[in-house]
């Protein structure tokens, strides 16, 4: 489904048949809805997670940008919702060089909700790598092996007895491997081996 949306109020200017044909619509009755197209036909609560995703597009203002977003879609008259993946990037700019129009071409995926949620998770920690990638450098060999057994829920004891030293060693490359990290939680150390691989 190709759509073509005002970059301004995100109202919408096109949709391909195909899309009209799954909605049961027209054209004219879904600009009749403006920004309340979002709600009735999108469910708002995936907002969260895409909105951001096309104010950094409209930041950017890269003509080669492409956002990817997943999107719950339904016909006004049905309950529930079929999932879609979304590419999307600016279509035409005004007078001053300012993203005018955005278009999109959206592809239905297997409804399922595991799926998307799924996909997003990678997406999501794929994200966090790149940008993260550089504290993780910053361990050393001994520090990385550590933090695997801090994620595996080791004790100090434990790792001091399987490593062959001392609880105290061992507290100290946990609290530098925290402050490496700037991890605030054990949970933000799991979360570094889970995306790095080390569990």
């Amino acid at each position: 489904v190709i759509i073509i949306f005002n970059a301004e109020d995100f109202s919408l200017r096109y949709m391909s048949k195909r899309g009209l044909d799954f909605l049961g619509m027209t054209i004219d009755e879904i600009q009749k809805m403006g920004v309340n197209y979002h709600t009735n036909i999108l469910n708002p609560e995936d907002s969260v997670e895409y909105t951001p995703k096309i104010f950094e597009l409209l930041r950017r203002n890269n003509n080669e940008a492409i956002i990817s977003l997943f999107q719950e879609v339904r016909p006004p008259q049905q309950i529930n919702f079929t999932w879609y993946i979304t590419g999307c990037k600016v279509l035409l700019r005004d007078n001053e060089g300012h993203p005018k129009l955005l278009i999109g071409m959206s592809i239905p995926i297997d409804s399922l909700l595991e799926l998307a949620q799924k996909a997003e998770r990678i997406l999501s920690e794929n994200n966090f790598m790149h940008e993260h990638i550089h504290l993780f450098d910053s361990l050393t060999k001994r520090e990385k092996e550590l933090l695997k057994f801090f994620a595996l829920g080791f004790t100090n004891d434990a790792i001091s007895k399987e490593l062959f030293i001392s609880v105290e060693t061992v507290a100290t490359h946990r609290k530098n491997i925290k402050r490496k990290l700037g991890c605030k939680t054990n949970y933000d150390c799991t979360h570094f081996a889970q995306v790095f691989n080390l569990i």
